[in-house]
Formats: structure tokens, sequence, C-alpha cells
């Protein structure tokens, strides 16, 4: 095959530009639900998705990250981002020399890969854009994590699930105790997505959130099993992190459900049901930054302006 031409197909990329800035309140993990959402209705599969545009400038290299490591939930072959201030500043924040920047930065201006907020829009077979200060609170589900609702909508939108289906009490034994479940009964608060827990700015968020939580009186539900499994295993080892870790996982058991500050957590919702596993609802909170339940009680019957409050936290 030595000099014979080689024929491949090369893929359509579509361009995806960001502009304006995140509003307080909203994560990484509200834009990448947005992002998914949109990216999904254009129809990407075994294309590639290149962000671009002047709201780069204000997304970290782990926000960046939340939203490229989707890629898999909108479809895409890859989503990536140019290279940057932000590029150049992780070299430097993960020990590599200056030479080796210097020659990174001088190199992709050379090429005309270094991206500035003043650099011509590239070439692209298509095109969507995102106003960041349009993203709102949202929570994943209620079955599939690229599905999207939005927080304010949440308790409607549990409520409809529950509705129309087999009203079951169940009587559990645990450790000795006796508990009667019902229908939307809380039993699993995890955060484990390696999507998200990556990303150590959500995750101090969600520990601070845990505490906020605890000194207000919440408390872990003995029937609510919860875990703690950060995707990278760097990330315990971060002071603020470990000081936040037994608040988080041992102190308070809560569904994470909102998009305040900088946390997020993949926490399973589970409405107990008499038809077969696979028919079970789940739904998947992310990100979490504020505990609107414990119980089905409490989630239904908070009011938005205490779900406000702890938004607030």
């Amino acid at each position: 095959m030595l000099g014979q031409p080689s024929s491949m197909l090369i893929p359509e990329v579509v361009g995806f530009r960001l502009h304006g800035r995140l509003p307080e309140g909203a994560t990484a993990t509200d834009l990448v639900l947005t992002v998914t959402e949109m990216l999904r209705k254009k129809g990407v599969v075994g294309k590639f998705v290149e962000f671009y545009g002047s709201g780069l400038s204000s997304l970290s290299v782990p926000d960046r990250a939340t939203i490229a490591n989707m890629a898999p939930e909108y479809g895409a072959t890859m989503g990536f981002f140019p290279v940057d201030r932000e590029t150049l500043a992780y070299l430097q924040f993960t020990a590599r020399s200056f030479e080796q920047i210097a020659l990174t930065e001088a190199y992709c201006k050379e090429q005309m890969l270094f991206r500035t907020d003043s650099t011509p829009e590239p070439l692209f077979n298509d095109t969507l854009e995102l106003d960041l200060g349009t993203v709102e609170a949202t929570v994943a589900g209620p079955k599939r994590p690229q599905d999207r609702v939005l927080l304010r909508n949440a308790k409607s939108s549990f409520t409809k699930v529950l509705e129309g289906s087999h009203s079951k009490n169940v009587a559990v034994q645990n450790n000795g105790d006796s508990f009667d479940l019902s229908s939307g009964a809380v039993v699993i608060a995890a955060i484990t997505s390696c999507t998200n827990t990556s990303n150590p700015s959500l995750m101090l968020g969600a520990g601070l959130l845990a505490k906020k939580a605890v000194e207000r009186g919440l408390s872990v539900k003995p029937w609510v099993k919860t875990s703690l499994a950060p995707g990278s295993k760097s990330l315990p080892t971060t002071s603020p992190s470990r000081a936040l870790t037994n608040i988080s996982t041992s102190s308070i058991s809560i569904w994470w459900a909102t998009a305040a500050q900088l946390a997020l957590a993949t926490a399973a919702l589970f409405p107990m049901r008499s038809a077969r596993p696979s028919r079970t609802t789940i739904f998947l909170p992310l990100p979490c930054s504020a505990a609107i339940a414990i119980s089905k009680a409490a989630f239904t019957r908070w009011s938005a302006q205490t779900i406000s409050r702890l938004h607030r936290w």
C-alpha cells in the first residue's frame, strides 16, 4: 500500500457559538444540559462540535471539560474548545516548563489556532449559538441524563410522574428499624457522575451546601442510601474537599436538585412501583446546589419560596 492514495471521510464540524456570561447561581452542569438539549435537537451524530465565541473567556478549563465530556450524551464524535489563555494557564498550573508553554503559544498563534475575543469566526459546516445569560437552574431527567427539566418546573414534573401510577406502600426492615415507604420515597442520594465530579468547584459547592443544610437542622433519613464517589482520585486530596467530605457524605443525605452556586451530583430518585424494575422512574438531578427534598412529603409540600431560600444558601 506504500505510495497508494488512502481515502477517508472528513467529519462535518458544527460550530457552537457562546456569548455572554453565566448568571449568578448557574453552573457548568446547567450549561451542559442546555447545550446537550440543543445539540440533540440539531443532530450532531458522527460530527465534531467546536465551541467558540466571546463566552469562552468566562469559562474555566474544568467547566469546559464538563461540557466536552458530555459528547456521548449529545451524540457528537467529540466536543472541543480552541487553544486560548485558559489553555496556557492550565499548562502553567500543571507545572509545564516556561519553554514548553511559550512554544505552545507561539506555534498556535503561527498556525492561526489561538483564540481571542477578537479572533475572526471560523468557517463551519453548520452553526448554532447560545447566550450564556439565558441559562437557568436545571435538573436532568426524569429518565435520561440528557433530558432537562427547569428547576422551577421540578415539582410539577415530579408530581406528574407519580400521577396515574399505582400507589403502593411497602414495609421495610433495616437494622432493626421499621419504615413504611410509599410511592415517591427518596431511597438513594449519590454524587457519582464522572462527568461532573471531576470539577473541583462544583464538588466544593456540594460540600458547602451540605454544611449549610446540616447547620439548619436537615439530617439523613435512615432509609436513604448515600454515597460520594468523585470522578477524579485527586479531588478528595485537596484540603477544602477533604474538610467537607465527612459533612457531605455522612451528615446529610438529600435530593440534590438545584443549580445554585457551584455544585452538582447525580442523585437518583426512585418512585416505588409494583411494576417491573425496568419501569422504575429515575430522576437524575444534575447539578445539586440546594437540597429541596429528603422525602416525597418534603418535596411536594415545600413552596417555591422555600426552594428559593434554599437556593440562596
